[in-house]
């Protein structure tokens, strides 16, 4: 009876055992990168030192839905998906106890954008996704006005995920993903350097690169 019963219980683990290394190959599929996209967005107007007020304009404008693949070097159409951009807009000097980020910028969306807003104590995360319009390229606008005095950046965080703009299509889904860079000849490295090495944190040097890449722009408001 014992034998039996041990056989039984053997037979059932066995079952689940492959039934759950079947479910869990078709449930985790290998993701690998397909498409690595790049795209170049405006800022402007372009300056080291700002007014209390003045208004940071980040905008792209382009002529059709084409990107460019670093991983083929070819460029892609790619009207179908819809891109993620996150925008981060911190105070990074002087050092002070978090406040609420509306004491620093204000955010104004003049596209069909609807971006959710993280607060992080010293600035905002912006979150939002774009080319799902009918419009033949990507177009959006909106501006950071500028209400606190400091050292300030605008970092775009890269390797954003694409996503379909039409989901649970029957569209062939594939791994991409994108990363944004400011079309601007300096992104003010000498403001960072200029600051304190200790206010400058073990961040430092990946901050600096970000800044290399166009991707970390500095200024100061007064």
């Amino acid at each position: 009876m014992k034998w039996k019963l041990f056989k039984s219980l053997l037979f059932i683990f066995l079952i689940f055992t492959i039934m759950g290394t079947q479910c869990d190959r078709f449930e985790y599929p290998s993701r690998n990168l397909q498409y690595d996209f790049t795209q170049s967005i405006s800022l402007y107007p372009y300056k080291k030192q700002y007014n209390i007020n003045d208004t940071i304009w980040i905008s792209l404008n382009t002529p059709s839905k084409i990107l460019l693949d670093k991983i083929s070097n070819r460029l892609i159409g790619a009207d179908s998906i819809s891109l993620g951009l996150q925008l981060n807009m911190v105070k990074i000097f002087p050092n002070t106890p978090p406040v609420d980020p509306s004491a620093y910028c204000e955010f104004l969306i003049l596209s069909n954008l609807n971006p959710d807003y993280n607060n992080y104590g010293t600035g905002y995360a912006t979150y939002l996704r774009y080319g799902c319009d009918n419009n033949p390229g990507y177009i959006f606008r909106f501006g950071v006005v500028l209400k606190g005095a400091g050292t300030f950046s605008i970092e775009l965080i890269e390797k954003k995920e694409t996503g379909l703009c039409i989901p649970n299509s029957s569209t062939n889904v594939t791994y991409s993903q994108i990363t944004h860079s400011f079309n601007l000849a300096d992104c003010n490295k000498d403001i960072y350097l200029g600051i304190p090495a200790p206010a400058r944190g073990n961040m430092s040097s990946q901050n600096e690169s970000k800044i290399d890449r166009k991707q970390y722009f500095v200024f100061e408001v007064h």
